[in-house]
């Protein structure tokens, strides 16, 4: 076998391990159990769907202005109250911001003893964003 392919097994492997660590933590096991409630609560997906979508007209339609427009923001502002009253989107979307938080937390100790950014390079070459 060549150096090369080991060094490859090795990193594979290596990943593997970090991403099986990931998934033992308790931010990675919360954020799972919210999002099976999320999925098996049908009139929160709905809000959920539904909000999604009065965002999407608003940033569609925000250059247009009008009367409308004060009307759209209201809304908007309604079904956000809603979406954020919701137990289990609430709880989603707190497990999330913890999921995210530990993420960068480990992102910054990989950056530390690898010293490179070790997310850096998996954004996209190039692009606006």
């Amino acid at each position: 076998m060549s150096r090369s392919t080991d060094t490859t097994q090795d990193v594979t492997a290596a990943a593997r391990e970090l991403a099986g660590a990931i998934a033992e933590t308790a931010a990675y096991r919360e954020f799972e159990q919210a999002s099976s409630a999320l999925r098996n609560d049908e009139p929160a997906r709905q809000l959920l769907q539904q909000f999604q979508q009065a965002q999407q007209f608003a940033q569609m339609s925000g250059g247009w202005g009008g009367a409308d427009a004060a009307n759209q923001q209201q809304e908007l502002q309604q079904l956000e109250q809603q979406v954020m009253n919701n137990p289990t989107l609430s709880r989603l979307f707190k497990a999330q911001e913890q999921l995210i938080a530990m993420l960068k937390e480990l992102n910054e100790y990989m950056t530390e003893c690898l010293g490179f950014d070790f997310a850096e390079l998996t954004k996209p070459a190039g692009g606006c964003c």
